[in-house]
């Protein structure tokens, strides 16, 4: 595994990624999408839990309508894809007692991270993984002890944040880098003068966008173009 240390250059502002953790869906239909203000579209909402669970929390959804995240059972989370057709497949880390399924592709490969414990705290070691086909593919930048993944395009290009030292603390709290990992290959983030940097999202055309901290005044959104 190799690694390299870049900046966002060249960058432009845009508008936040959001992240929502709920339990309803809501797929707009194409009439929704295209109203104009004065029109008033229609809206299917789908409401889900996962079979058995205490609490379901879907995270990211790929344009073929899968679904993944994470589900409380037996005192142990879970991670989950949920497809279109709505049938469920639980994912756990082999030997893991907390596995999140983060983020899915086009392709159905999944990226997520996961704990030997079933309730992490913030002295708990949490190491990235990538499923595809059933086999996972552990994902973590050098010296990590924080892996968390946050997107992946259909190139199977992760990226996310690490930190390298416990306790890593809140997002803001300054201990984050951002990395994009590819083929085993780490690339880690760092933006200009930040005391954080954090990588949220990957397009098809590996811009990603995420977020940096400058000395606890400020959380702008940037984005960069990896080639």
């Amino acid at each position: 595994m190799s690694t390299a240390g870049i900046a966002f250059g060249g960058y432009s502002m845009k508008r936040p990624s959001v992240h929502l953790n709920a339990i309803i869906v809501c797929l707009l239909s194409v009439a929704a999408v295209v109203a104009s203000p004065a029109q008033h579209g229609q809206a299917t909402v789908i409401s889900f839990d996962v079979p058995g669970s205490t609490g379901t929390f879907p995270l990211d959804i790929n344009a073929d309508g899968d679904i993944v995240g994470r589900y409380g059972s037996g005192g142990r989370t879970h991670g989950f894809v949920r497809t279109a057709d709505g049938d469920f497949t639980t994912i756990d880390y082999p030997g893991a007692l907390f596995t999140v399924a983060g983020g899915i592709n086009s392709e159905g490969v999944v990226a997520g991270w996961y704990a030997m414990v079933a309730v992490p705290g913030p002295l708990t070691e949490r190491h990235g993984f990538v499923l595809r086909d059933g086999v996972f593919t552990p994902v973590d930048p050098p010296g990590s002890v924080f892996t968390n993944p946050l997107g992946i395009n259909p190139e199977g290009d992760v990226v996310g944040r690490f930190c390298i030292a416990l306790p890593c603390g809140r997002s803001g709290s300054g201990n984050y880098f951002g990395f994009l990992w590819r083929d085993g290959e780490v690339v880690i983030i760092a933006a200009p003068n930040a005391r954080e940097t954090n990588a949220w999202k990957i397009s098809p055309d590996a811009d990603i966008v995420g977020a940096d901290r400058i000395a606890f005044e400020r959380l702008g959104e940037r984005y960069l173009r990896y080639r």
